[in-house]
């Protein structure tokens, strides 16, 4: 019996002790509560610092250029923060065998079927969470306009980063090398003037190679 109430007196004086001292343990919840709070608090530290934007690309147009444009988004997302980051990337890749059927119909001039096909792709990247687009083609560029009014997502112009890169190499005449629509359509030149670019001779070039070259094949 006197065991008994001395190992009672023993437990209430040790109760007494961690309460008076601050040492009773917290309930659980409270524990969670915190751990929770310092979760959040940690997730809104790494935001503040390195906020990221999700780029969305609209690629396979063709293939080949898209792996070009994600290899070099990585590789300079790498150099400029550092340790194992990467770019923040959506892309949707165009099936390029039916793309290249719409292709020769707007080299005609009926460009229904490819904006379709443009603006299609620019919507699935916005419904993914892209905060801006690029597309990974010159001459599909002359659709950035389309796409910021139809999608509402800013479009990084291809005309606009060559612009800036030429600027700051100091050039000012360049000569203008790709599809004959982008040589002959104004939305790539007329871009570059932005920038103090001229990009002139070019299209009287390939209209004389393309007269002398058909003279010649019908004098064979």
């Amino acid at each position: 019996m006197k065991q008994m109430l001395m190992r009672s007196w023993l437990c209430i004086l040790l109760l007494l002790i961690m309460t008076i001292g601050g040492c009773a343990v917290p309930p659980a919840r409270d524990l969670d509560k915190d751990s929770a709070r310092i979760h959040d608090l940690s997730i809104a530290d790494v935001s503040e610092k390195r906020p990221i934007k999700t780029i969305g690309i609209i690629g396979g147009v063709s293939w080949a250029s898209s792996i070009e444009y994600y290899r070099i988004m990585n590789e300079l997302a790498r150099d400029r923060l550092g340790g194992l980051s990467s770019a923040q990337i959506l892309m949707y890749s165009i099936e390029f065998g039916e793309f290249s059927k719409q292709e020769r119909l707007a080299d005609k001039g009926d460009w229904t079927l490819m904006t379709q096909t443009i603006l299609d792709a620019a919507r699935r990247l916005e419904r993914g969470g892209a905060d801006f687009i690029v597309i990974a083609s010159n001459t599909i560029n002359s659709l950035a306009g389309a796409v910021e009014q139809e999608v509402g997502l800013p479009v990084l112009h291809i005309a606009d980063a060559t612009g800036e890169a030429i600027q700051k190499k100091g050039l000012r005449t360049v000569a203008l090398l790709g599809t004959k629509y982008t040589m002959e359509q104004p939305f790539y030149r007329d871009r570059l003037k932005k920038y103090g670019v001229e990009a002139p001779g070019i299209v009287p070039a390939c209209k004389t190679l393309r007269t002398t070259t058909a003279s010649n094949s019908r004098s064979r």
